[in-house]
């Protein structure tokens, strides 16, 4: 699969949080912890940035959570373990394949910007996972390089059927910001040390086949959006000494526009087709997994998942030529490779669909009007 020259530098994004004495956080601090606990939002979600003011507005329920524990609230092992779960912070399947180590997922939430999050199994045989975010300042390729690894961990091979799994779970605060960095951080600054020291337990399914995990599902609503969600742009980039213009096939999909893609995976081979020969073939995974390229998306969701790759077997004349587009197609497969690792699916699509590359060309245009794609760059630890 050939994919465009990437970059591995991530920004550092500062915000301001919003004032605690605010309304919002007035409506939320009448509300029981555990009530409170299911209005957290998700990781990546805490905060709006608006970039004409230069600040940002974060989640009520957050700010109002953290006032809590700055103020001696100690969640139960119990309500930790939502906390990680329902926020994203730690992602699993209830169902997993046995032919594969069971894995998990783990993100540092904005909140926890100088932590370490840490799962113990009690069970000998099995790993540990880890999670830590690292203070601003140092390289972000590596900072890149420890979220990437916490994104998936294998713990080891279960035996099928149900398990309970047991750790010892700690969430640990490593330093608080201090100087310049204090006044612009997100959200109010948590005490340094351990902040909580407990028992968790995860329940799975352990069954004979992904497809047992993930199920598929084929129908004309999810084909139609699948069908939208894909595109072909084109970018000039510098291949071989040579600044050239380069086909793109993007795969975009909008929740909020298409819900009934919600909860499904799309892992796909795009076959790109001329006068009924392949002559290309891409690998194409919907994920959230990469920051960087998720700033391409123009899904209106929160919840924004994308992945493209260039093929230099679209002629860059099809951009603005039709004729150069007759006979070409792109064929799209769903299968379910890598479906394992898209966390938020407990189904995929399965179907196949046969896209004029006319119509993938003019999907991406009406998508981008009037917002913008921004560089075609990824992080490379995520790829």
């Amino acid at each position: 699969m050939a994919h465009l020259p990437s970059i591995a530098t991530l920004g550092l994004v500062l915000f301001q949080a919003q004032d605690p004495t605010s309304q919002p956080l007035l409506d939320v601090a009448q509300l029981a912890l555990d009530e409170l606990i299911t209005r957290l939002p998700l990781v990546h979600e805490e905060c709006d940035w608006d970039s004409k003011r230069n600040v940002a507005t974060c989640d009520p329920a957050l700010m109002e959570f953290l006032r809590r524990l700055q103020s001696g609230a100690r969640p139960s092992d119990e309500q930790w373990r939502e906390v990680l779960v329902r926020t994203g912070c730690l992602r699993y399947r209830d169902r997993w394949p046995v032919d594969r180590p069971f894995a998990v997922s783990m993100r540092m939430p904005v909140w926890l910007p100088f932590s370490t999050i840490e799962l113990v199994p009690t069970d000998a045989t099995l790993a540990p996972a880890a999670a830590r975010s690292l203070p601003p300042g140092g390289c972000g390729t590596y900072a890149d390089w420890v979220a990437s690894d916490a994104l998936y961990q294998e713990l080891g091979r279960l035996p099928a059927g149900l398990q309970h799994l047991e750790f010892r779970a700690s969430i640990v605060v490593d330093g608080v910001m201090a100087g310049g960095f204090a006044n612009r951080f997100p959200l109010p600054s948590l005490p340094e040390g351990v902040l909580w020291s407990g028992a968790l337990t995860l329940t799975t399914e352990i069954v004979p086949t992904i497809d047992d995990a993930v199920s598929p599902i084929d129908d004309a609503a999810i084909g139609a959006a699948v069908r939208a969600a894909l595109g072909v742009a084109f970018s000039t980039w510098r291949i071989e000494g040579e600044w050239q213009r380069t086909a793109i096939v993007v795969l975009d999909p909008d929740v909020r526009a298409n819900p009934v893609l919600d909860g499904v995976a799309l892992s796909t081979r795009v076959e790109v087709v001329h006068d009924g020969a392949i002559v290309d073939t891409l690998e194409l995974v919907a994920s959230d997994h990469d920051r960087v390229a998720l700033a391409n998306s123009t899904s209106s969701s929160g919840r924004r998942r994308i992945d493209f790759a260039s093929s230099r077997r679209i002629p860059a004349a099809s951009e603005t030529d039709p004729a150069a587009r007759v006979g070409r197609t792109l064929r799209v497969v769903g299968t379910s490779e890598h479906v394992h690792a898209l966390w938020g699916a407990s189904r995929r699509w399965s179907g196949l669909l046969e896209i004029p590359l006319d119509e993938a060309i003019r999907n991406e245009v009406q998508r981008v009007s009037p917002k913008a794609r921004r560089s075609w760059v990824w992080s490379s630890s995520r790829r």
